[in-house]
């Protein structure tokens, strides 16, 4: 699973790029690691959900800027989103790095704790949320 050789510092510093980055770890998982992750009989229906899912970014990112004191009140700005930030870098580098499906799930811990508060300032992220908590499920 590992995609790189080599480490190196993932610029994750907005909920923009977070999006952008789950959605391509989420392409990886549906997608090429499938075969690794899931039982045959969940990886076309994963990835026909993940398809539907994906549909809701564009929305969630049109809803970011308009929905900054929302995201103050769920800790999604300043220091406490720059805190998440730094703890989402952290485990996706170490993912990076040994490529186990450990720390596959810990970084998808990360992300949930993103995508957990994003869901309650934009309600249309509660879709991300749900196939993320989809495929912890069926990794197992």
């Amino acid at each position: 699973m590992n995609s790189s050789s080599t480490s190196f510092d993932l610029q994750i510093d907005d909920l923009d790029i977070f999006l952008d980055e789950v959605e391509n770890l989420f392409d990886r998982i549906v997608g090429p690691w499938r075969d690794l992750l899931f039982p045959e009989e969940f990886r076309q229906p994963l990835s026909d959900a993940w398809d539907d899912a994906k549909q809701c970014l564009q929305q969630i990112k049109d809803q970011i800027a308009s929905s900054s004191d929302r995201l103050e009140e769920v800790g999604l700005s300043g220091s406490q989103l720059a805190l998440k930030l730094q703890g989402l870098r952290s485990a996706w580098d170490a993912f990076r790095r040994s490529g186990t499906v450990q720390l596959l799930k810990k970084l998808l811990e990360w992300i949930n704790l993103i995508l957990g508060s994003l869901a309650q300032a934009i309600p249309v992220g509660e879709a991300l949320k749900e196939i993320k908590e989809v495929i912890e499920k069926l990794i197992g």
